[in-house]
């Protein structure tokens, strides 16, 4: 079975998107993916360097998130993924090198005009992906 690809960020809807690919991954035998997607940094203008040790930090971030999402998940041999790049561009190209059966994130819930502003990356996932895509909504 394709493994089942999961964004992780921190967020309490990151996390209960996890717990359900969790179940989903045990429920049909496929393996869990966990992907932690470093944003790019700039500072200004793009053109200007990125001081030294800045992605080091967010990439000790990451991991650091990966080992608490793979222990709430309660799944030890979770594959973690720590990547720099755009969420959204970075899951799917996870999701596409690892011939995914499904990608799970999820959603923050912003209405409209929150997400026309600063974006949606569940939004963007559902529409650059390759495979199925589960949205896990946030808590009502």
């Amino acid at each position: 079975m394709n493994p089942i690809v999961v964004g992780v960020d921190g967020s309490a809807e990151a996390i209960r998107a996890v717990r359900l690919a969790a179940e989903l991954a045990a429920a049909i035998h496929a393996k869990l993916v966990l992907v932690y997607a470093v944003p790019p940094v700039t500072y200004g203008a793009e053109w200007m360097l990125v001081p030294a040790g800045i992605y080091d930090g967010l990439n000790a971030a990451g991991e650091a998130e990966l080992r608490r999402a793979t222990d709430l998940a309660r799944c030890s041999d979770a594959e973690q993924v720590v990547l720099q790049g755009s969420p959204a561009e970075t899951l799917v190209k996870v999701a596409s090198e690892r011939q995914a059966s499904m990608l799970v994130v999820g959603s923050h819930g912003r209405g409209a005009v929150a997400r026309m502003l600063i974006g949606s990356v569940a939004d963007r996932v559902a529409h650059l992906a390759h495979c199925p895509v589960l949205v896990v909504r946030a808590a009502a």
